[in-house]
């Protein structure tokens, strides 16, 4: 029964860490091609440095991209991120920025980024969209 315990007690310490990594590490979770949940046709892809954005198959545009963590506490509160505020400080605090070929950049709130789901807020708007990984 004491082994049972500990087995069950490790595991599960597995388990938090293994998640608690996967959150934290965006840089490496965001590699690979996601569907967008609410319309298959869609589809972004993101190498090392790269953003693809694809509509049935066929590329639509490229960007480079960068994830910017504010997580820190040496941020206040609140930070000016691609001309917005937003909110900073706290324990994950993820933005990405996409910039294509002509110099446009798009900006987003990371809310949730897993091996499985990215989940993204165009900032200044309200509009989430969620991605799930191909």
């Amino acid at each position: 029964m004491k082994k049972l315990r500990i087995l069950t007690g490790l595991g599960m310490a597995i388990v938090f860490l293994t998640l608690s990594v996967a959150y934290r590490n965006p840089h490496d979770n965001i590699l690979g091609l996601w569907v967008l949940e609410n319309d298959s046709k869609t589809e972004w892809e993101f190498t090392n440095t790269k953003c693809n954005w694809y509509y049935e198959g066929k590329i639509v545009d490229n960007f480079t991209y960068e994830i910017v963590d504010l997580s820190s506490n040496r941020f206040p509160k609140t930070s000016d991120y691609c001309g917005h505020e937003v909110r900073s400080g706290s324990n994950e605090d993820y933005y990405l920025k996409i910039v294509n070929q002509e110099g446009d950049e798009f900006c987003y709130g990371i809310l949730t980024i897993t091996n499985e789901k990215l989940s993204l807020n165009f900032l200044g708007t309200v509009n989430n969209m969620v991605f799930n990984k191909k």
